[in-house]
């Protein structure tokens, strides 16, 4: 999966068929694919989704679970509106948050071209707010891209209900001529009109009795009416035709009938005993759907409910004039407030002072603008005389007439707001002392080298502007020998993260080469990683230490080598200082001694002369 495959259209896809190699789950047969769970042979579903990675997730859970279909992927609005109508989609799977549009945005139009097909939204991050706002506007249901898996039991279930709605209206269709074909025929009821005697067996039934219950009438006369009502209802329904046959008019009893396809559903009863024929009449209508309708909004309400009760965000209900109507347990808890003190009270009164007109010309806003949400930040006030920051919208609902008042969702932000207080700080703490070094500081990312961010010291001592600084990578500043050094020290530290210290040769925009003593450590900086590095120019103290360690050396061979020659000379007059000491005056030659002794003396003098000579030379 690549970025080519988001830009096909329906004709890069036209049958995707599961039928993958041995890497892949297996997939079920011809027999037991769309048509074990109840889709059509093949069905045609529009994806809008700009992730490839997430479309390639959503198609491999499609195939896993067995749905042919032939698939179109948009991800403009442009795009998408021309495939509503040449694709004609029986399933819209769409993303909530796309470049150019959005999830909802994307419903509405689709209301307007095809309003019967199932849109269902495939997201990553949808939020409980948003999982609020879409079922209220009415689309089809929506996933989490972690639970991609309910996917195809969404859409199975999806078009079930489209096709049960489709049959409803056919129904309704047929119904219709129902009616007027039993216009002669008892009484143009298209309810099951029928009569029982005292132990409960059909004694007649009309024409919708095959409608009702699948029977005709023929097939239910005879038939006792206890052998296909509910297990669970049958006492019930037992005690009620036994207070009817005793003179009690049953008008508003309902009760669940096993049809001939082995199907339930729900009559609604109306039966009156007629003592003299010891015949009950009955009309019973079929209330199944109502039934259904009845169990979907409470299941809707239900799931509504524990959303409010389970979200972390509060939900608030205000008068046109501002005045707190209701407050949800949420809410209660983020205002801190008990919810008698709250209710009638103006929601200006527990706002910080310093941001009533804020929250007031929102408030008034969305008055004036009832198609518009209006977000904002702002400090409540606590009980204690605290605050806490509130993140909160507002919606004008007073048009609708379930609602008649404005909504406002809010969520606690406060340690979010602290937590942007405190990373200001230290940012401007650490600007401070990065652009205020004496030393030369940068920061370069460790993947491309590249500078990201250089003080005012290295500009000055490099010689490099600062737009010349970020257009280059540290290699620029570097010999060509040392490149790879430096390459090796930075992979090995980027895994480890550990803190490095070396001394490198730089190279200053003029050309100087100079010897610098580099420390540096990982940071992240917007989100990559990156190294901060402080360089201090040791070119100067290097080239002392050079110079003594030379004048050193050489005043290790000057000690050397004259120490050798010293001693001769010494070592002459001593043996001659000897040879008179123990000389008898009569043998000894006084002249050729002294001769011996000067020439010695002038030897040594010599030699000294030199080293003070050599030791001048290494001074200068």
């Amino acid at each position: 999966m690549n970025a080519h495959m988001l830009s096909m259209n329906r004709r890069d896809i036209s049958n995707v068929n599961p039928d993958a190699g041995s890497d892949e789950p297996s997939e079920p047969d011809a027999e037991s694919g769309n048509t074990s769970i109840g889709l059509p042979d093949q069905i045609r579903i529009l994806f809008i989704e700009d992730n490839p990675d997430d479309l390639e997730l959503l198609t491999y859970e499609l195939k896993r679970n067995g749905i042919r279909y032939t698939a179109c992927t948009v991800q403009t609005k442009i795009d998408y509106e021309r495939e509503l109508i040449s694709f004609n989609p029986q399933v819209i799977l769409s993303d909530y948050s796309l470049p150019s549009f959005n999830g909802l945005s994307a419903f509405q139009i689709k209301q307007n071209v095809l309003p019967d097909v199932p849109f269902i939204i495939v997201s990553g991050t949808i939020g409980d707010e948003n999982a609020v706002a879409l079922i209220r506007n009415g689309i089809t249901d929506y996933v989490l891209k972690e639970n991609m898996y309910q996917v195809p039991l969404k859409i199975s279930r999806a078009l079930k209900e489209t096709a049960e709605r489709k049959e409803k209206a056919m129904a309704e269709t047929l119904l219709s001529r129902s009616r007027e074909q039993l216009q002669k025929i008892l009484d143009q009821s298209l309810d099951l009109i029928c009569t029982f005697d005292e132990a409960g067996t059909f004694l007649s039934a009309s024409a919708a009795s095959k409608s009702v219950l699948g029977y005709t009438p023929q097939e239910l006369i005879g038939k006792s009416v206890w052998s296909i009502i509910h297990p669970d209802d049958l006492h019930r329904s037992i005690d009620t035709s036994g207070k009817v046959v005793n003179g009690l008019d049953a008008t508003n009893f309902e009760n669940r009938f096993r049809t001939s396809e082995g199907k339930y559903v729900w009559l609604h009863w109306s039966a009156k005993w007629d003592a003299r024929e010891k015949v009950s009449y009955c009309v019973a209508r079929d209330v199944t759907e109502k039934k259904q309708a009845e169990a979907l909004l409470q299941n809707r309400e239900k799931r509504f409910k524990a959303l409010l009760e389970n979200s972390t965000d509060g939900l608030s209900i205000f008068s046109e004039d501002g005045f707190l109507l209701e407050v949800s347990l949420s809410g209660q808890k983020i205002l801190n407030y008990d919810p008698d003190t709250l209710v009638g009270k103006s929601f200006l009164d527990i706002v910080h002072q310093e941001d009533r007109v804020k929250v007031n010309d929102a408030f008034r806003y969305i008055i004036d603008q009832p198609q518009q949400v209006k977000y904002i930040e702002y400090r409540s006030l606590l009980p204690d005389g605290s605050y806490r920051w509130i993140e909160l919208n507002f919606q004008n609902q007073l048009q609708e007439p379930a609602v008649g008042a404005i909504i406002a969702h809010y969520r606690d932000i406060t340690e979010r707001k602290l937590s942007q207080l405190l990373i200001h700080e230290s940012e401007e703490k650490y600007r401070t002392l990065f652009d205020m070094s004496p030393f030369p500081m940068w920061v370069f990312d460790v993947e491309t080298f590249r500078f990201l961010k250089v003080n005012n010291a290295a500009i000055r001592h490099y010689g490099y502007s600062r737009e010349e600084f970020l257009s280059m990578s540290i290699k620029d500043i570097r010999p060509q020998n040392d490149i790879g050094k430096v390459e090796r020290i930075v992979s090995r530290t980027k895994v480890t993260g550990a803190f490095s210290r070396g001394v490198f040769t730089h190279i200053r925009k003029n050309g100087q080469r100079i010897c610098v003593d580099i420390q540096s450590n990982l940071i992240e900086l917007d989100g990559r990683k990156a190294r901060l590095v402080l360089a201090k120019d040791i070119t100067v103290q290097m080239r002392y230490v050079k110079d003594i360690e030379e004048k050193n050396k050489r005043l290790n061979e000057i000690a050397w080598v004259q120490s050798h020659v010293v001693r001769a000379p010494l070592a002459r007059i001593k043996g001659l200082i000897e040879f008179i000491k123990f000389m008898p005056a009569q043998e000894l030659n006084l002249q050729e001694v002294l001769n011996n002794i000067m020439a010695s003396a002038d030897e040594l003098d010599n030699v000294i002369h030199e080293i003070v000579q050599k030791t001048e030379q290494l001074e200068n």
